[in-house]
């Protein structure tokens, strides 16, 4: 059973220079940390009271970048949540012998609850990170520093090494990679080497790297800044050990000192299994999301299963997101929310759109709103690409990591062997040769190319499958589309981006050995570096880098560009999968939970119903008169028997936000309690810029609409932003702009929120009455 460093909560008196009485920052120069949760922690929802333990220091942010504040008082209570704990054995789906899958993870990282449970390492006055000053080891004379000592022993045991030395962590580290390698090769068997590594170079013996993702510019430092980010990580995992410690049952095992009436056993069998987390999230389209294919044979699945390997034996936890969407656009509906959709601590975020929104502009807003996520994320780009290069090339001067892939035209895939080399199938006994992730990857000469690669094959389970007596599970699984990659060259794809990141991660390792200092100066050293290159990014105007291209998609903002792109925002969505919906923060919620079966969901998930000529039809409540409420349509859920299907199936849902206008206005209000909470909303740090964004599809029966497009919401819907009238809809981007008698700055209420109120207008074309109708919205943003 996992278990994580008991965080402390910060007591309500100032402790430190700068820190704010009773605050929680939620950023990125005081990441938070991650602690012990007891035996029985991946067991279902359960409540616990936090004890205070007094150790966070200053935590003073870069003036351009927003604080997220979360108000923890004395005593209060933490909700820790988790993914219910299983252990099954499982197929690949590749052929290969059953493996053991630990499945009592928490890929979404809910276990944090509505506040994080990593400690806060602080800050000194000049914005760099530190632990607590070191204390000498000084012992008392009782029981502590023998009880410590066999601590540490069993810690060094569990982890095969000092988790606190920096050469015992690389050896941990390539131990871990060679296993990695190894995992791999029973899929790829002696192809690895083809497949994995590029051509060396000529007249060189430096190591061959890993094929796969590459940096935006081949010169630039975008994979420096990347090798940093694992630098850093690995350093926070030091740090938040070292504070793990200062408090094991009453002893100071830092100090060795304090008294207690623990044994031994208690001080050995509670060693965290992580210190820290790493966090890859994927937004996308349906080809990102993995339709098609079952949720555990995407590539964020894969790359989960990749790096875990690696950051389980460094003491660090691998949090995968797989927050992709169908028939979803980068912007606005995904960038506008970026934290509230991914969450706020991100460390690697990809871009998957290119079917559905590969604008130059759309993928800049969400680069942009990404890189000012609290976790200040790395970029990688999919299936585009290099098509923005030069864009990418003057964020990369700013100060942003960024990377791009195609899987299919990454250069090594000529050694994957074909299937039917000139259309012509291998014999039988010849394919079945191939090691099982290649065996009808590659057909004439094309991935997941006919004949012999067809939709036979490219799925893990089919209903022929099951006619030939195949054992397999989930055959009829929808939306097997020909643009949708089947589950090998999702396997495919994730290894060409874990690899590379675990490459640049051993390398970074071996620097900070070879510069023989110790872990907090380096810590310091690595994270003034980052704090001072995300300044001088948030620094560069936006019109001076991207001036004609923002203009003509984004003019209409005027002088609030810099504020669309990279200001403080705050966000409330009704999509799924989103951090704000799984927490709860969006319907204002104690139901937490993640991606699930239809029956095992446990976050709030709106009021089902069924569509019928435009009619809704509520099969578990109704929505209440007079508010917006978020709806759940039944047809866009996956749902399968058990015996038919035991998997997580295409859990991604393009829920709304529903007014019905049958008996007058409908309003709403934000921020809500919990999204206030969460996100540590301070009025002042936004301009009171309101934008709601519309949903992907007008509802439609036949030949009759039931609802408006979003540049019509002007001539059929009156709105009041708090008792007081929009007098102008400024839409752009399929958003619209309030504006008001005071232009588009809105005042909050007395209770610092904003109330949303909005009417049909009488009559709309055709003598139709508006209130026919009803109004519907994705999501509402307050700059």
């Amino acid at each position: 059973m996992a278990k994580k460093l008991e965080a402390p909560i910060p007591s309500d008196e100032t402790d430190g220079d700068n820190r704010t009485k009773g605050k929680q920052n939620i950023s990125n120069g005081a990441d938070i940390f991650d602690g012990v949760t007891q035996d029985g922690f991946f067991q279902r929802l359960s409540p616990r009271v936090r004890p205070i333990v007094g150790i966070v220091g200053t935590v003073l942010l870069c003036s351009s970048m927003y604080l997220l504040n979360g108000e923890m008082a004395k005593d209060k209570t933490l909700e820790l949540v988790s993914i219910k704990s299983t252990e099954r054995t499982a197929k690949t789906g590749s052929g290969t012998d059953d493996v053991k899958e630990n499945v009592n993870r928490d890929p979404y990282g809910l276990h944090e609850g509505l506040f994080s449970t990593y400690p806060i390492i602080s800050t000194n006055n000049d914005g760099v990170q530190s632990s607590p000053v070191e204390t000498p080891v000084v012992g008392d004379g009782g029981v502590c520093p023998a009880l410590c000592d066999s601590r540490e022993k069993a810690r060094k045991t569990k982890f095969d090494g000092d988790l606190l030395d920096l050469t015992d962590v690389l050896q941990m580290a390539n131990k871990a990679h060679d296993k990695l390698v190894d995992h791999i090769k029973l899929d790829y068997g002696q192809y690895f080497d083809g497949i994995f590594l590029k051509e060396p170079a000529p007249n060189t013996t430096k190591p061959r790297q890993y094929s796969g993702m590459e940096p935006v510019t081949a010169d630039g430092q975008s994979r420096n800044r990347l090798k940093r980010k694992l630098q850093l990580k690995v350093l926070k995992m030091m740090e938040a050990l070292k504070i793990s410690e200062e408090d094991v049952h009453g002893c100071n095992c830092r100090t060795k000192t304090g008294s207690t009436t623990e044994k031994e056993e208690s001080f050995t069998s509670s060693i965290p299994d992580y210190y820290q987390k790493y966090v890859f999230a994927n937004g996308g389209h349906s080809n990102a999301a993995g339709h098609g294919n079952v949720f555990t044979q995407t590539y964020t699945h894969y790359i989960g299963e990749d790096l875990r390997i690696i950051w389980d034996a460094l003491g660090v936890e691998m949090i995968n997101r797989n927050m992709a969407m169908g028939t979803m656009r980068a912007s606005p509906d995904i960038s506008t929310c970026s934290k509230e959709v991914f969450g706020v601590d991100v460390d690697l975020l990809t871009w998957n759109f290119a079917m559905t929104d590969k604008s130059f502009e759309s993928w800049l807003h969400y680069v942009y709103r990404g890189a000012v996520n609290p976790g200040r994320p790395a970029f990688v780009s999919l299936d585009i690409g290099n098509l923005y290069e030069k864009y990418g090339g003057s964020l990369e001067e700013m100060g942003l990591s960024l990377f791009w892939m195609v899987g299919v035209r990454v250069p090594t895939n000529k050694n994957i062997p074909d299937s039917a080399p000139e259309g012509i199938p291998l014999a039988d006994d010849k394919l079945n040769e191939l090691p099982p992730m290649v065996k009808r990857l590659i057909c004439n000469g094309r991935m997941e190319g006919q004949p012999t690669c067809d939709d036979n094959y490219k799925w893990s389970c089919t209903k022929k499958m099951r006619k030939k007596n195949i054992t397999c599970t989930c055959p009829g699984v929808r939306k097997r589309s020909g643009w949708h990659m089947g589950f090998k060259r999702h396997n495919l794809d994730a290894h060409y981006m874990s690899l590379p990141i675990v490459e640049m991660l051993l390398e970074g390792l071996s620097e900070l050995v070879a510069t023989g200092k110790d872990p907090k100066t380096l810590f310091q050293e690595l994270q003034k570096e980052e704090d001072e290159e995300f300044e001088g990014f948030l620094s560069v105007p936006i019109e001076e880098k991207f001036g004609e291209r923002v203009m003509e998609r984004f003019g209409e903002l005027g002088d609030e560009l810099d504020t669309w792109f990279k200001g403080p925002s705050l966000c409330r969505t009704s999509l799924l999968p989103s951090m704000t919906r799984y927490l709860g923060l969006a319907m204002n919620s104690d139901k937490v939970g993640g991606s699930a079966r239809c029956e095992d969901v446990e976050y709030e998930t709106g009021i089902f119903f069924d569509r019928e000529n435009g009619v809704y039809n509520y099969t578990d409540g109704t929505p209440p008169e007079g508010e917006m409420s978020i709806v759940a349509p039944n047809d866009f859920r996956d749902c399968w028997p058990l015996k038919v299907c035991s998997e997580v199936v295409m859990p991604d849902y393009k829920d709304w936000f529903y007014g019905n206008w049958t008996n007058g206005p409908v309003s709403i209000t934000f921020p809500n309690e919990k999204e206030r909470e969460y996100y540590g909303y301070e009025p002042g740090k936004f301009k009171g810029i309101l934008g709601l964004v519309s949903t992907i599809f007008t509802e439609t029966a036949g030949k009759k609409q039931f609802d408006f497009e979003y540049n019509s919401w002007h001539k059929y819907v009156n709105a009041k932003v708090n008792g007081k009238p929009v007098t102008k809809w400024k839409t752009f981007n399929r958003m619209a702009i309030l504006e008001g008698a005071d232009g588009i700055y809105w005042e909050p209420s007395g209770n610092n929120d904003y109330t949303f109120e909005f009417s049909p207008k009488e009559e709309m074309k055709g003598g139709r009455l508006a209130n026919d109708l009803h109004f519907r919205l994705q999501g509402f943003v307050l700059y």
